[in-house]
């Protein structure tokens, strides 16, 4: 090889009892450029890591490391015998040399044997209570044994014989629509079980909106689909159907975007070829740093994207030099457009700085003093854009972005409107600026500041925009509190009504729940994020839209459940039921 090779590695489990998905990663650099990391069991490749991950405690213990010297790839031990294996590494560079990092791992493959699907003999249909009420979600079960009456795991499928009194989701949710009577049906396996519900006419004050929540679907869990170490939803969960009628679901992490890719959200499963990997450039002016697919929209042949660009300093000398990563406290953010036309398996973007769509109103300013980057105002810029929704009564296409404004002005964030007639042009879209959709978020680099854009006067959600066909109305719906004094109270997840984009009702809380800022919403004893849920988006399954734009009385709401303080995070979704009395 080049100059020596230097790494290490680990495996993110105990040796003598690993399970599901074995998250191998560590570090390697020498003279020539890494061209692949290839992880072998048993002496046989398994598939090259991902190289060029952020390793910031890599460059500041071992001379000479560059940050992005990690790399990282997720085994599945599933398709492994159960018992003993030898893990090894294998690093190729640039002039085609071959090396290994010493001390290959010994591992202990203890997978649990998997429930038999069936044959079924018997079904059980587990109902709480058949008496429902108009707008109350009822979570149902069932179970099978076969004919010697052990368990089994067949699909189940759920059915109910008046739709329009009662629905029933693919997991057993029923959700009463109107007064009235169904049966509802379970079958799996050649079986059926069957019971009769009886409705009852709900009540509310007139003009009130109830949401009903069910119980919670897994989507994505990190011990079990990642990709590689640090491959878990950290962005809304964005969905659009394909030409063929599939799915390409987005909930994902920078520096690897990873898509999901299904028949239907029941099937859904992540694609391991990055669709994206940010550029991060160490530039301010470029807009191509850190980046995050926040917003897609499916036209028919191109899938748009609004990207979440976020530049944190690696330069300057009281930010952290050496590291453009989040854990760096300068930041500058922005937002940009990608797109895609292949079905969304890569993106692709124009070049720099033709993309941004929304840059901060003035150039990056590095901190001149120690702490001031986390004292002070150098979180700025336009970022975290919601879904993209087409108004078909102007033609125009809109989405929400949270603003905070840049100095000199007092640190301070909320929730702005934009729109464009046109997706592909970045420089198309106008933002509001109080009296009308006049503001083009111009690049300081290049021509003359902007002003900020106008942000709405009321507290609201800002994760999700849909339009909502039941309450013919534009929701937005997330993560939001209610304050009493300093102290936040009424953590959880909100929505918020609006007729025109601009003018929006007080928030109304859906769920309770921990969230992740401020920390007073945060679970006592957690010490950070855990038991916190963060990025709730609004897709309901049944839309016809293309981009899951217009949700009807029964969506799905999903949202990132963090289980730990560090990157174990899963993308859930739970059904809902509104009700407008």
């Amino acid at each position: 090889m080049g100059a020596p090779l230097t790494g290490a590695w680990v495996v993110l489990q105990p040796t003598n009892s690993v399970s599901n998905d074995l998250l191998v990663s560590g570090w390697a650099f020498e003279g020539n450029v890494i061209a692949s990391v290839t992880i072998l069991v048993d002496n046989a490749s398994v598939g090259n890591a991902f190289y060029g991950v952020d390793r910031p405690d890599v460059a500041a213990s071992v001379h000479g490391a560059p940050t992005n010297c990690g790399w990282s790839l997720g085994v599945d031990t599933t398709k492994l015998s159960n018992g003993a294996h030898t893990i090894s590494v294998s690093v190729t560079d640039s002039a085609n040399n071959v090396g290994g990092i010493p001390q290959p791992i010994q591992v202990t493959v203890n997978n649990a044997a998997p429930v038999a699907t069936g044959p079924v003999a018997n079904i059980a249909l587990n109902a709480p209570t058949t008496s429902l009420v108009e707008g109350t979600i009822v979570a149902f079960s069932a179970s099978a044994t076969n004919s010697s009456g052990q368990a089994v795991a067949p699909a189940f499928t759920w059915s109910s014989s008046n739709p329009a009194v009662v629905q029933v989701t693919p997991t057993g949710a029923i959700l009463p629509l109107a007064a009235g009577n169904a049966t509802i049906s379970v079958s799996a396996g050649g079986q059926t079980q069957q019971t009769a519900v009886t409705v009852a006419a709900g009540s509310g004050a007139p003009g009130t909106i109830q949401v009903s929540v069910g119980p919670e679907e897994t989507v994505f869990q990190y011990t079990l689909n990642p990709c590689m170490e640090g491959d878990y939803p950290d962005a809304p969960a964005r969905a659009v159907r394909l030409s063929d009628g599939s799915l390409a679901l987005s909930a994902a992490h920078d520096q690897f975007w990873f898509m999901s890719f299904g028949a239907d959200f029941y099937s859904l499963k992540r694609n391991c070829t990055p669709a994206w990997v940010s550029i991060d450039n160490w530039t301010a002016s470029t807009f191509t740093n850190r980046q995050w697919i926040f917003s897609l929209y499916n036209d028919g042949s191109t899938i748009h994207a609004l990207v979440h660009n976020e530049y944190h300093d690696p330069v300057a000398q009281f930010c952290l030099p050496g590291y453009s990563g989040d854990q760096n406290p300068c930041e500058y953010n922005s937002i940009s457009y990608a797109s895609s036309t292949d079905g969304g398996h890569t993106f692709t973007m124009l070049p720099s700085p033709q993309a941004v769509i929304a840059p901060p109103p003035i150039q990056w300013v590095p901190p001149s003093m120690a702490g001031e980057a986390e004292f002070d105002n150098l979180y700025y810029g336009y970022f975290e854009p919601t879904n993209i929704v087409h108004n078909t009564a102007d033609g125009y296409y809109y989405a929400r972005v949270i603003a905070f404004t840049p100095p000199p002005a007092t640190p301070a964030g909320g929730n702005c409107v934009m729109r464009t007639q046109t997706l592909s042009d970045p420089t198309s879209w106008r933002a509001w600026d109080g009296s009308s959709f006049s503001l083009q978020m111009t690049n300081p680099y290049t021509g003359p500041s902007a002003a900020n854009c106008v942000q709405n006067p009321t507290v609201q959600p800002y994760e999700s925009l849909t339009f909502n066909t039941y309450l013919n109305k534009f929701m937005v719906a997330g993560g939001s509190n209610e304050w009493s004094g300093s102290n936040p109270t009424q953590c959880g997840i909100y929505l918020s009504l609006s007729s025109d984009l601009v003018n929006w009702s007080a928030e109304q809380l859906i769920e309770p729940a921990y969230i992740p800022a401020p920390t007073g919403c945060q679970k006592p004893g957690s010490n950070g994020l855990a038991g916190s849920i963060a990025y709730g988006s609004i897709i309901d399954h049944a839309d016809p839209s293309l981009s899951f734009e217009t949700p009807g009385r029964t969506p799905y709401l999903y949202y990132t459940r963090f289980n730990d303080n560090a990157e174990n995070r899963d993308l859930v979704r739970v059904p809902l039921l509104i009700t407008q009395h």
